[in-house]
């Protein structure tokens, strides 16, 4: 099976989260791994998943390691890495990396960024709450909003350009040993926002991914992050079930769902239920074996 770099966009409760746990309940006794900030795995694996042997994580700072969480310690078919920090999110991938050179996660395997945007979103909140131009001015009793309030009355940014220089030369790193150096298969999920392309106020690397996949949409979270995937798509959800759409996949031409498409047959988004589970989208449009 070619390895998948999969970045998956889609509203809070579409489906994201279900639709890769999903694909580690088909490919079961492997060595799966997930990182998350906002504790989404944990009712699912409790309510919708209570079989699946899975373990969730969360970073312990006295002793400088990962305590398994009670209510949710059953197995290593997936380890769910729970992040508050950026530093947390750094470790967790020190983790995998270990999990790799003891030969114990392979090309058999899934890893899950989950929420792809938090992370960003957090690693920028964490760095200017403690090292951005607002903090390092403050003193013990200075007010962090009221001292961003009165920088930004003065014309400063909140922040300057080797700040920006300092969190992606960390962020984007992280991101791209799980695009390019690990060998799971890569599943990473976020936002999509509605965008006006001709707004001056949305970035020219977000006009140019909507300019590829020929829809005005934007995948939240760092700007340039789209670029690390092969393949595009969102998933949304009806009282029907669950749909995934298709927007960009590099070498896609080659695949069961370009041939369709090609066919007449609308593809592109496919539908699953309670019978049709995503596993199925990747069998039947990508030509997973999951076998």
């Amino acid at each position: 099976m070619l390895r998948e770099r999969i970045l998956v966009g889609g509203q809070s409760g579409s489906g994201k989260t279900y639709a890769f746990l999903k694909i580690v309940e088909t490919l079961a006794g492997g060595h799966h791994a997930a990182i998350e900030v906002d504790d989404g795995f944990t009712k699912m694996l409790q309510l919708e998943f209570p079989n699946l042997p899975a373990t969730i994580f969360d970073y312990d700072g006295s002793t400088k390691a990962w305590i398994p969480r009670a209510e949710v310690n059953r197995g290593t078919d997936l380890r769910v890495y729970h992040c508050s920090e950026f530093g947390h999110v750094r470790r967790a991938q020190t983790e995998i990396e270990g999990m790799v050179a003891k030969g114990e996660a392979t090309n058999l395997d899934w890893a899950c960024l989950d929420g792809l945007d938090l992370i960003y979103n957090n690693q920028r909140q964490e760095y200017v709450s403690k090292a951005s131009p607002i903090s390092r001015g403050n003193t013990a009793d200075t007010d962090p909003w009221e001292a961003a309030m009165d920088r930004r009355q003065r014309g400063a940014p909140i922040l300057e350009p080797a700040d920006w220089d300092a969190i992606h030369s960390f962020f984007e790193p992280w991101l791209n040993y799980f695009a390019f150096q690990v060998p799971m298969h890569l599943y990473a999920t976020t936002a999509i926002e509605v965008i006006d392309t001709d707004s001056k106020f949305v970035s020219a690397a977000a006009k140019e991914i909507a300019k590829q996949i020929g829809i005005d949409i934007k995948f939240e979270g760092q700007k340039r992050s789209p670029r690390n995937f092969d393949t595009l798509m969102s998933i949304k959800s009806d009282q029907q079930g669950h749909y995934a759409t298709i927007f960009k996949d590099r070498g896609g031409a080659g695949r069961e769902w370009a041939k369709l498409m090609r066919n007449g047959q609308q593809a592109q988004s496919m539908l699953w239920t309670a019978n049709n589970f995503f596993t199925d989208v990747g069998v039947k449009l990508f030509g997973w074996d999951t076998k």
